[in-house]
C-alpha cells in the first residue's frame, strides 16, 4: 500500500444556501502520484476527521486505478 501525503491545507470562504459566508478547508493530498483534494467544513475540521476522509478518498482512487 502506498503512502498518502497531505500537501496543503487551505482555508476557504464559501456561501451557503441562505447566502451566509461559511468557512471551510481544502485539504490537498497525493496518493500513488495522483493529486486530489477534499473540502471539509470548519465544524468538522479536526486531525482525526481529515485523516479519515483523506484515507477514504485515497481508497476510492486506488480502486479506480486498479
Amino acid at each position: 500500500m502506498s503512502e498518502v501525503k497531505i500537501t496543503e491545507v487551505r482555508p476557504l470562504l464559501d456561501i451557503d444556501a441562505r447566502g451566509r459566508f461559511v468557512k471551510k478547508y481544502r485539504v490537498s493530498f497525493t496518493v500513488d502520484g495522483i493529486d486530489d483534494w477534499i473540502d471539509i467544513s470548519e465544524e468538522e475540521f479536526s486531525a482525526e476527521k481529515v485523516k479519515e476522509l483523506v484515507n477514504k478518498k485515497a481508497e476510492e482512487i486506488r480502486k479506480l486505478i486498479k
